[in-house]
């Protein structure tokens, strides 16, 4: 991640270890060492951790064996603390453990481990140790990970994490988070979601679990906590100084320990005040303007303010408003901002979005009717300014920092002089990016990017701290004192377009210090930069998420030697879309985020920035890069990051790429509407490429990193968003909406509304989102429901030679006869792994008329592709040709009738199934084989796997359409071949 901004840190490379073909594992299930301790030792030894890394020269303290092992070089002495513990262990490394000082068994529920382990050369596996007490883990442990060489006290980390299927967690009240001394600290939990059940079904168990704690860590280190599920450590202790949130009226009131901050008490002010602790005023108002198609909008009206959570470690509040631009298109200039508060910490982290809620026609360009040109379908924007009134006295002092290199500028200001720090809008992409800081008094300074951005103004009854998170990415920014006195942000600094329903955003943060504070640039990366570009967070280890269900697959461990590839191809994936990020100079406020559809070649740009005679603006070229790419998540190729940071607890890929990606989905990709606002597509995403609106069908719902996003962070901004557009689309796919869900057997009465393919299968998966994660449970049934009317109207179960095969259809089957499959890879990229899905969620529970399960559709389907796919115009190999789609005959009943024939179809769609398309087809040959035992399957899921691999290493692209095909899949086929799949 070398074209990462800041100090990224290193780690010692990962070592290799054995990975047994297939599913067979070595299985330890006890093991003990005996060490005589005294009592009193044993007594004095019982706050120390459990385990102790013995590293020649170093020694570091571990809550449990797993994450000790896990960090463990060969030559490493793990020193087991007398004391039963109940843990799970995955010790899936190479490196041998040496078993020293006997054994002792504790009887059928377990043992009890004292001793020492020797880690060493040579193959092993451990995996489903039972050392004390049931098989049942009774504890989650966390790493929390600095990789920004900047130490960090008690910053608040908040987390989504998955729990354990095997955990049966029922009700928060037992919970309590633990250091690495086994001491308690205070801590706040929240249900996200649990298993197949809205959230406040207190009779499922819990999926997904957000914790808040406070955490330290030195600079470029790694400390753990503990997750502790039984109750057995006790409670969490209050913070020694509570965060308290008092509402009066609109306005708010926070207090984190460390300042006070008051907002929503005026319309135009995005803060009304903002205190130290010794109550003394720093911030006294201040205004919130935009500049939109040349004229001055001030911002007049709260649509809302509400509080999304509150609590003694951290508080939320979201306000919701507009501006005073008169109506375009039929729509207001709104604005969202939702600030975050943490105990202890004098900042407060805010996104604010400006979304415009018109449009001017139904295309990217308009014709005004009055003979002239056309004209764009969007608002030009020149400037989105925040601005705060300092109340401060005494002489000034200005602080300013750009680059990570840089040097930090510092002077005194008197009345009427400007200081700045500047991300620059480049006049065409091809540009090298530029900022500039001016600081009176200094030379200033200038670079590429101002990848440390951060603005301070200072007297003697404190300091005002101003930071834009990844400024240098989201161009043309600028943090700012203004002549009149005043300090400004500019989350737009210069022009921008924002099309139809379409808004930007941007994230930062403000800080007020007590004038003893330094202002050296550790301190303010400490209280400011590194909490918004790269706050901590609280990482599971990969097997947790794995074993959870909450996500797909992907492999855990160290990977075979015939998969090994695997890693390479993905951090090579990521690597380069960072670098062609720089060399196709996509950053900037409304390109930042997604990837264009085909982009990156060796040879060319792709997709970027080429409109040709249909550009919107003819002779401007700053905003090519908006108008003319092909702008969408295409096939979810973003969540790609967010996969390698569960794999490898590599978190900076989320801060870099997943996060982004999200938050761009959210603000520009989907819909923005008024309240009011009746347009269908109100909350969806039907559009994308140019300007991410020129092509406009409903299959750009690619929100599978957007619901990672939420699961990992909790931003309850995703559910809202996305219910609105769930809301209109249920009603649409089922007419009996909204009051009950379909029945299995009542079709569609839209001609458009499709049981089956890319759209249907989206908003299915989106159905299931807002049922675990929003307040509407009944948003499942009609997740379950869709699937059991598309397994009654669109699926066909022929038997041919005494073997079952299944036919996935687009449209709804009559009766028997010759009918076109759906095409290959659409129907197993989205439709099975919906039905795969189903079938984890349910126990494979039948669905449909007739009732049959999931999990026999699935092997059914893989079927038909394994016995027709290569054979029909192939060799009979994965590497062979393969059609795209097939067409077949059958007689009889629709389940269980006779296949009479199967023959290559072509719809105008590509004739055969490229390497791209086969990829999609691994995850599901490879669970289809787990299910049955099938070595025809597993084998063909294996040759497909390596075909995906070296394909994709051969055609090297970022993240896009291509990548999206290899590799959405891909994780769980990898994880199939190399680990059990569940």
């Amino acid at each position: 991640m070398q074209w990462m901004s800041g100090n990224t840190g290193r780690t010692r490379p990962s070592r290799c270890r054995q990975v047994f073909q297939f599913q067979l594992f070595l299985y330890l299930l006890l093991w003990s060492f005996f060490v005589v301790y005294s009592a009193k030792s044993a007594e004095a030894l019982t706050t120390f951790p459990l385990v102790q890394r013995l590293s020649p020269g170093t020694t570091y303290d571990y809550p449990d064996i797993t994450s000790a092992y896990a960090e463990a070089a060969d030559g490493d002495t793990l020193s087991i603390r007398n004391a039963e513990h109940s843990e799970d262990l995955f010790l899936d490394l190479q490196a041998a453990v040496t078993l020293k000082s006997g054994y002792e068994s504790a009887g059928e529920s377990g043992s009890v481990l004292h001793g020492t382990l020797t880690v060493s050369g040579g193959p092993v596996t451990v995996s489903g140790l039972l050392i004390s007490g049931s098989n049942i883990p009774t504890s989650v442990t966390l790493r929390v990970k600095e990789t920004q060489g900047i130490s960090r006290s008690s910053e608040v980390v908040r987390s989504g994490i998955p729990i354990p299927l095997s955990m049966l967690i029922y009700d928060v009240g037992t919970l309590a988070i633990t250091d690495v001394s086994g001491a308690t600290i205070p801590a706040e939990f929240e249900v996200l979601a649990r298993r197949n059940a809205g959230r406040t079904d207190i009779t499922a168990p819990i999926q997904w679990l957000l914790v808040t704690f406070p955490a330290t860590v030195q600079a470029n280190g790694r400390t753990f906590y503990r997750l502790v599920t039984d109750g057995s450590a006790g409670s969490n202790p209050q913070p020694e100084v509570a965060l308290t949130l008092q509402q009066a009226g609109s306005q708010i009131t926070v207090n984190t320990g460390a300042a006070t901050f008051k907002l929503g008490g005026s319309p135009d002010l995005l803060f009304d005040e903002i205190r130290l602790q010794d109550d003394t005023r720093l911030v006294n108002g201040g205004a919130m303007t935009a500049v939109v198609n040349g004229s001055n909008s001030d911002h007049t009206v709260i649509r809302s303010v509400e509080v999304e959570h509150t609590g003694p470690l951290a508080a939320i509040v979201t306000v919701k408003g507009e501006y005073t631009m008169p109506e375009v298109g039929g729509g207001k200039l709104a604005s969202f901002r939702r600030y975050v508060f943490t105990a202890g910490s004098p900042t407060a982290i805010v996104r604010q979005a400006a979304a415009w809620e018109g449009a001017l026609c139904s295309y990217l360009t308009c014709d005004p009717g009055d003979g002239s040109s056309l004209v764009p379908n969007g608002l030009l924007m020149s400037r989105i300014r925040n601005t705060l009134l300092p109340d401060m006295q005494g002489p000034l002092t200005v602080t300013a920092l750009g680059g990570f290199s840089s040097e930090v500028l510092q002077s005194g200001v008197v009345s009427g002089q400007e200081a700045w720090v500047r991300q620059s809008l480049r006049t065409s992409r091809t540009d090298f990016l530029s900022f500039d800081i001016s600081v009176p008094g200094t030379p200033g300074d200038t670079g590429t990017k101002a990848d440390w951005g951060l603005f301070v103004m200072s007297s003697p009854n404190g300091s005002i701290a101003m930071a834009i998170d990844h400024m240098h990415r989201y161009e043309p920014q600028a943090l700012r004192l203004l002549p009149d006195g005043n300090l400004a942000i500019d989350l737009l600094g210069d022009k921008a377009w924002i099309g139809q329903r379409q808004g930007l955003y941007a994230t930062f943060a403000v800080s007020v210090l007590p004038p003893d504070v330094s202002l050296s640039k550790d301190n303010l990366g400490r209280i400011i930069w590194a909490p918004l570009n790269h706050a901590l967070r609280a990482w599971p280890h990969a097997r947790t998420f794995l074993d959870s269900q909450a996500v797909e697959e992907f492999p855990v461990g160290t990977l075979s030697p015939d998969l090994a590839a695997y890693d390479t191809l993905v951090s090579t994936v990521l690597d380069t879309t960072g670098q062609k990020i720089e060399e196709e100079g996509i950053s900037g406020i409304m390109t930042f985020g997604l990837y264009p559809r085909y982009w990156g070649y060796s040879w060319g740009s792709g997709e970027v920035g080429d409109c040709g005679e249909s550009d919107p603006t003819p002779g401007e070229a700053w905003d090519d890069a908006y108008w003319c790419s092909t702008w969408t998540d295409y096939h979810n190729t973003t969540k790609t990051g967010a996969v390698r940071a569960m794999r490898t607890g590599e978190t900076d890929w989320l801060d870099e790429l997943a996060v982004p990606a999200a938050l761009r989905m959210l603000h520009t990709q989907i819909y923005q509407c008024a309240p009011g606002d009746l347009y269908f597509y109100c909350g969806q995403s039907p559009a994308g490429y140019g300007g991410y609106r020129s092509d406009f069908n409903s299959s750009h719902a690619y929100f599978e990193n957007l619901f990672l996003y939420y699961w990992l962070t909790g931003d309850k901004t995703v559910v809202d968003m996305v219910k609105r557009g769930a809301s209109s689309m249920r009603d649409y796919l089922c007419v009996d909406r909204p009051a009950a869900a379909c029945a299995a057997g009542e079709p569609p009465t839209n001609e458009w509304a499709g049981l089956t393919g890319r759209v249907a299968s989206q908003w299915l998966s989106a159905f299931r989102f807002i049922g675990l994660a929003g307040d509407e449970a009944g948003y499942l049934d009609d997740y379950r429901s869709g699937l059991a009317r598309a397994v009654t109207q669109n699926y066909v179960l022929a038997r041919q030679q005494g073997t079952d095969y299944g036919f996935w259809l687009d449209r709804a089957v009559t009766g028997p006869g010759t009918y076109p499959a759906t095409q290959l890879w659409l129907g197993t990229l989205y439709d099975m792994n919906n039905l795969y899905q189903l079938q984890l969620d349910t126990d494979n529970a039948a669905i449909g008329i007739p009732a049959i399960t999931p999990g026999s559709l699935l092997v059914s389907w893989a079927r038909t592709l394994n016995d027709f796919g290569p054979t029909l115009i192939g060799d009979g190999s994965a590497y062979g040709q393969w059609p795209n789609e097939v067409e077949f005959t059958w007689t009889g009943d629709r389940i269980n009738g006779t296949l009479t024939g199967v023959s290559q179809y072509f719809s105008g769609a590509d004739a055969i199934l490229w390497d791209t398309g086969k990829a999609t087809l691994t995850a599901t040959f490879l669970r289809a084989a787990d299910q049955t035992g099938d070595q025809r399957l597993r084998q063909m899921g294996f040759d497909l796997t390596q075909l995906a691999i070296q394909s994709a290493l051969a055609n090297m692209l970022p993240l896009g359409k291509e990548q999206g095909l290899y590799l959405s899949r891909l994780h769980s086929a990898v994880s199939c071949l190399n680990n059990r799949s569940r």
